[in-house]
């Protein structure tokens, strides 16, 4: 099934009509998240019905990638799902999504445009352009080093015989070399002097050579990437027409373009449901009875643990979109990272040593302390300047802070003591769940 996710989320092959869809809607999201940066204020009605649920279909895209990431990378397992936060595209999609989640000042919301990222995923021209640069950076950086290199010195020697009154500050001479080596030239500062004038006409001249030589390489590559792509196009044809499958229900395209609602399947699905009812119904429970712990991991935890990782993130996306729609707000979808250190420290240190037994679970729930109070207390600091905003985690600050301990201290212990708490909860309801997931039918 996450095979088949994997080629849903990723760029369309011919044929797939349903990754095909995937494709445009993705696209045609992103570019609709741009929307709003078109006013200047907040339009409430854009923000309840344009921005909140663009959020979570892109949020719900890159969760998708994480847990089909082991397909994509050279890392197998679960060493994919430690590695794929950490990729270019993973954090070009996240600073896409930071700004609107209250995570980045209004100053922020440029960042915004990295969403329009997905284009060139899936984008046909766009994977050939970045194909283009890719190969040909070492000219292109050539390039612009040479370029940057006259800009300064051209804007060193502008400032030093230039009078005061027409380059008041080096940025100033910065700015005129910039738009004078590239032809542009728009007249709010201009040399008076005879050799700033000179300056100005080789700047002129060179600036003409600078911008046709990347504009020959890029075009040179186009042509090289475009020929490529014709060459693979006909390769596919071939072995398409050469290739004659005895059975065309068991091809690989055939399989790749339907998701088989086999007995595994079912029951990924089931547990899956189970496991977001648990964390919701916990997380009630803690909130009826005011406990000073979360408890809303229990599910993502052993379902991490009895299926694997993925299903464990998929979990975790599932509750914290429940309570972020229906509890809390569109700003609590951060919190999405303590569900996820859940998934990934108990299905990852389940899935290394193969075993699932107490003294794994133990070294999941010590990993998910270590791992939640850090992501806890920098997302305190981070929203609330260091001052928590929950009944337990205040309760405990406050009290490190009568201790002695500094602000930012304290900070992390609050949240410290409650992920201890939740931990021990995880350590001794999960392999209670892990017995009597055992005993259900079709398990195996």
């Amino acid at each position: 099934m996450r095979e088949r996710i994997y080629t849903i989320v990723s760029k369309a092959e011919d044929g797939d009509i349903i990754s095909s869809i995937y494709d445009g809607f993705i696209m045609f999201v992103a570019v609709l998240s741009i929307v709003p940066m078109m006013y200047r204020e907040e339009v409430p009605a854009i923000h309840d019905y344009l921005i909140v649920p663009i959020i979570y279909i892109l949020f719900f895209d890159y969760i998708l990638r994480w847990i089909t990431h082991d397909f994509k990378s050279k890392e197998k397992g679960w060493k994919a799902f430690l590695l794929y936060p950490f990729t270019p595209l993973a954090i070009m999609d996240l600073m896409g999504l930071l700004p609107t989640i209250g995570l980045l000042p209004r100053s922020f919301m440029i960042l915004r445009l990295f969403r329009l990222g997905k284009l060139l995923q899936y984008s046909q021209s766009g994977r050939i352009i970045i194909g283009v640069f890719k190969n040909q950076k070492k000219t292109l950086l050539s390039v612009l080093t040479i370029a940057i290199a006259y800009i300064f010195v051209t804007a060193l020697i502008m400032f030093a015989y230039e009078p005061a009154d027409n380059f008041p500050s080096f940025f100033h001479a910065l700015y005129w070399s910039t738009t004078a080596l590239t032809t542009v030239g728009y007249g709010d500062i201009y040399p008076c002097t005879h050799i700033g004038r000179l300056i100005s006409m080789c700047s002129s001249l060179f600036g003409v050579a600078v911008i046709a030589m990347p504009a020959g390489v890029v075009t040179a590559g186009f042509m090289d990437e475009l020929g490529k792509a014709e060459e693979e196009k006909k390769q596919k044809l071939l072995e398409k027409t050469t290739k004659v499958p005895e059975n065309e229900d068991n091809t690989p395209g055939t399989k790749r373009r339907v998701i088989n609602i086999t007995p595994k399947v079912k029951r990924y699905l089931v547990f899956m449901i189970i496991g977001v009812a648990l964390n919701i119904g916990f997380y009630e429970i803690g909130h009826v009875l005011h406990l000073p712990a979360w408890i809303d991991n229990i599910g993502t935890a052993l379902i991490a643990v009895v299926l694997e990782p993925a299903a464990g993130l998929v979990v975790a996306f599932a509750t914290n979109f429940f309570q972020s729609a229906f509890i809390y707000n569109i700003d609590s979808i951060v919190y999405y990272l303590n569900g996820a250190a859940v998934a990934v420290c108990f299905g990852v240190v389940a899935a290394k040593s193969g075993k699932i037994n107490i003294k794994q679970i133990i070294k999941g729930a010590v990993l998910y302390i270590v791992a939640g109070t850090i992501i806890s207390g920098i997302l305190t600091i981070w929203r609330t300047a260091g001052v928590p905003d929950s009944g337990w985690e205040r309760h405990f600050y406050e009290i490190a802070l009568n201790m002695g301990i500094p602000g930012f201290l304290s900070c992390f212990f609050g949240t410290f003591v409650l992920k201890v708490v939740d931990a021990v909860i995880l350590a001794v309801v999960v392999p209670v769940g892990v017995r009597i997931s055992k005993i259900i039918p079709g398990r195996q």
